[in-house]
């Protein structure tokens, strides 16, 4: 029980804290106040009551893959929504940033805490397994807060003293991990075709570990993925930077030509 808690802290309490510590990074940035982040949690929170309430019913529409289709079309929104929120960060759309990482949080929110919900109601009940679930949520809330607090501070210095957009990029990864996480989902309702795995690094890194747990919420490692997972990964990123490097040139070419003028 008290292992079983930590990992789940891990692998759905982790990605929610990453996606709050690089959205208040890029936040500072901007020099916004931080209503976005009390009201993002309040109704990411309620999301997530209101879907944990909801789950049989949503599990048992569209053929038995309700669930699969609201988790991935919910990665897919995150992932749209980190690129609109990139690109308002770009403009310095305070306005639109600020409604986009709101509905950011509802979204992460939403669908990786309601896990927490359905674990702890299952066995609150059950005397023999209050204490060790007590103690494995207070571990899981320390070791989270820790690699929160690290994470915060190395991006920090990193984009005041390496490079000014590290902490945009990392979210873009993170929006991509998440990308990765609904090809899975529709590979398992054979929405995607399936195909045998290009590699397998799990005897590099266990995707089951500690590491591997904190590389799959930051970026979406996986151990063995396929051709079609890859493809669509280096397109979430590539496409993106491809696209910034442009209007970068293109600024350039403006900012030369009025200076000649």
């Amino acid at each position: 029980m008290l292992i079983n808690t930590v990992i789940l802290f891990l692998r759905d309490g982790l990605p929610i804290f990453l996606m709050l510590v690089l959205l208040l990074l890029i936040n500072n940035q901007l020099a916004l106040g931080r209503q976005w982040l009390y009201g993002g949690i309040a109704v990411g929170v309620a999301g997530s009551i209101l879907l944990v309430s909801q789950v049989d019913a949503v599990a048992s529409t569209l053929e038995g893959t309700g669930l699969e289709w609201l988790y991935s079309l919910g990665y897919i929104f995150i992932y749209l929504g980190i690129l609109l929120a990139l690109y308002a960060q770009y403009t310095r759309h305070t306005r639109l940033w600020s409604a986009l990482t709101l509905l950011l949080l509802l979204a992460v929110l939403t669908l990786h805490s309601s896990n927490f919900l359905v674990y702890i109601t299952g066995y609150w009940s059950q005397s023999n397994t209050l204490k060790p679930q007590l103690i494995g949520i207070v571990l899981g809330l320390g070791i989270l807060l820790s690699i929160s607090i690290l994470v915060f501070f190395a991006l920090e210095f990193s984009d005041r003293q390496l490079y000014a957009f590290t902490s945009s990029w990392l979210t873009l990864l993170f929006g991509a991990g998440q990308l990765l996480q609904a090809s899975k989902l529709l590979l398992q309702i054979d929405m995607l075709p399936g195909q045998s795995p290009l590699w397998d690094s799990n005897h590099l890194l266990d995707e089951s570990s500690g590491m591997g747990h904190f590389l799959t919420a930051l970026f979406g490692y996986d151990a063995s993925p396929s051709l079609i997972q890859v493809s669509i990964y280096l397109a979430a990123v590539i496409l993106p930077i491809s696209y910034l490097l442009l209007a970068e040139a293109n600024k350039r070419k403006v900012n030369q030509k009025e200076e000649l003028l």
